[in-house]
């Protein structure tokens, strides 16, 4: 794979990470969207899918570049248990698993408690997401500098 193959798989996946980030916000609110649009499973959002399949192939260029990988998935999982921790409050507890039924409907309405909850575990999403966004950028910089030669 050539480094600008690298390159625009790596901005393709940050925008999904993005837009999954921005729809898991706009569900809090009411928007409602396809029921893979927003996955509790951190395999299978489309950032996941990059992570744990084209990505994989970075770990084999040195060992910071598999270490900064190893950060990026610790965050990518914390994100997702946070998002988990948010979807429980306005759609009732239900399994991480397989075979889930992932949105049932919504509550009608939340109390004032856990509406600060959900703001809470939304608002550590967003930290992640922000750690994870860095931890990229210094992927891209560590791949443009480490494959030089590539084009």
């Amino acid at each position: 794979m050539t480094k600008t193959d690298t390159a625009r798989q790596l901005n393709q996946a940050k925008s999904a990470h993005l837009q999954w980030v921005q729809r898991a916000y706009m569900l809090m609110f009411g928007f409602e969207f396809e029921k893979d649009s927003v996955p509790i499973d951190s395999t299978q959002c489309v950032f996941g899918k990059w992570l744990y399949g084209e990505c994989q192939a970075l770990c084999h260029i040195n060992d910071p570049i598999k270490d900064l990988i190893a950060d990026i998935e610790r965050l990518h999982l914390q994100l997702h248990n946070s998002y988990f921790e948010i979807f429980k409050i306005y759609f009732g507890e239900q399994k991480k698993g397989f075979l889930r039924g992932l949105f049932k409907t919504k509550k009608k309405s939340l109390n004032e408690d856990e509406v600060k909850i959900a703001n809470e575990h939304y608002r550590n999403l967003e930290n992640i997401s922000e750690h994870l966004i860095k931890k990229l950028t210094s992927l891209q910089k560590k791949i443009h500098n480490t494959r030089r030669t590539n084009r």
